[in-house]
């Protein structure tokens, strides 16, 4: 299932662990896939659906 809008495409990465999570975010920001690439930090809610506007 596709993620994103307007072409530009996003990438969804889970971790098995906080420590796996770290490497590969290091791993990805060392050698970025291209020039526009950037992270976006989230959490899973187990309050079930909250919205929050940036």
């Amino acid at each position: 299932m596709p993620i994103g809008a307007g072409g530009g495409g996003f990438l969804l990465i889970v971790a098995k662990s906080p420590r796996d999570a770290r490497t590969v975010r290091r791993l990805l920001e060392q050698k970025p896939p291209n020039d526009r690439a950037r992270f976006f930090d989230y959490e899973i809610s187990r309050e079930g659906l909250n919205v929050t506007v940036c």
